[in-house]
């Protein structure tokens, strides 16, 4: 273990790469907060990949007891919920791949693929700087909630925001951490997309990443929250 420096002292805990995962091209960050038999099954599931990836925890879960998903990832940062979903772009600074996936806790991929698709289509186009699995684009005039939000279609869509329960982007831009304000504890997704130029839902994610339970934990259940992001998306884009 490792003890890390900050404001909030976290703690890391490495886990020995194999082979594969040592030559990976994605480091997959999640947050784990009080889910984590859920996340054994994500973090499984994220290693049967065709293209393995990094995997790394941030464990806001609160409990901080032993569960089997500390024998997968390589890397788990606890935090007991000080920096909230903006923490994953704190640990993004310090990822060595050329890509970087965001996913929350409550999806898993259908399939064993995903991963694969997400660097060939990102390697052959080079000017999109992230995709996702849900992105919105804004209407004028209207906010956050009432503007166009676009799943996974038969066509690739163009958005403004990519919704940080799946966001797929290139580490190259090396966008620095955004100063903490009061948005991006929990809009951290709408504070990067606004940093990006060239964002899709590409048509190839359709139905290959799927819901588990969200609970009460699900932040959009908040209707706090709900205006919190109406009020982010006027900030950073207005």
């Amino acid at each position: 273990m490792i003890n890390g420096k900050g404001l909030h002292r976290p703690v890391y805990t490495l886990t020995e790469e194999s082979s594969a995962t040592a030559q990976a091209r994605t480091t997959i960050i999640y947050t784990n907060w009080r889910r984590a038999k859920q996340l054994e099954r994500i973090t499984a599931d994220a290693m049967r990949q065709s293209a393995k990836p990094q995997v790394w925890v941030i464990d806001n879960a609160s409990d901080h007891r032993a569960h089997r998903y500390e024998g997968i990832a390589h890397r788990i940062t606890r935090l007991r919920n000080a920096d909230k979903c903006y923490a994953r772009w704190m640990e993004a600074q310090y990822t060595t791949t050329p890509y970087i996936c965001i996913m929350d806790d409550d999806l898993t991929f259908v399939d064993d693929l995903v991963i694969e698709s997400c660097e060939t289509y990102m390697d052959d186009t080079p000017n999109v700087q992230a995709i996702g699995y849900n992105g919105v684009r804004l209407l004028p005039g209207k906010t956050y909630w009432q503007s166009m939000h676009t799943p996974p279609t038969d066509t690739t869509r163009k958005c403004d925001i990519i919704k940080g329960r799946f966001m797929f982007v290139r580490a190259a831009e090396r966008y620095s951490t955004p100063i903490r304000d009061e948005y991006n504890d929990t809009c951290d997704d709408i504070c990067i997309s606004a940093m990006l130029m060239t964002k899709e839902v590409p048509a190839f994610l359709k139905g290959r990443i799927t819901n588990l339970i969200e609970g009460r934990e699900a932040l959009h259940a908040s209707q706090d929250q709900r205006m919190k992001r109406d009020r982010a998306a006027a900030h950073y884009f207005g």
